[in-house]
């Protein structure tokens, strides 16, 4: 099976917040060698399918919304593969 890069750098984002538990996008971009605008594109459309939780602010960043294990990798490239 072929990943989207977009599917690939959204995995990496989802699996790096669910190993931190909270993660700004710069640190996420910066740790996983994503651009960073390109993350932020994804981690919004993730954000809209409900899987992250964002806190804006100077110690914003994102979480999980729900536990990993709830979270189906096939929803997630579903999601990024559709928008």
């Amino acid at each position: 099976m072929q990943l989207t890069t977009k599917a690939r750098y959204g995995l990496r984002a989802l699996c790096h917040v669910a190993h931190r538990g909270y993660a700004s996008a710069h640190v996420i971009a910066e740790q996983q060698s994503i651009p960073s605008r390109y993350l932020e594109e994804i981690i919004g459309e993730l954000r809209r399918a409900g899987f992250v939780i964002g806190k804006r602010g100077p110690r914003g960043g994102y979480k999980l919304a729900r536990p990993a294990a709830e979270i189906a990798v096939s929803d997630v490239l579903n999601t990024l593969s559709t928008q």
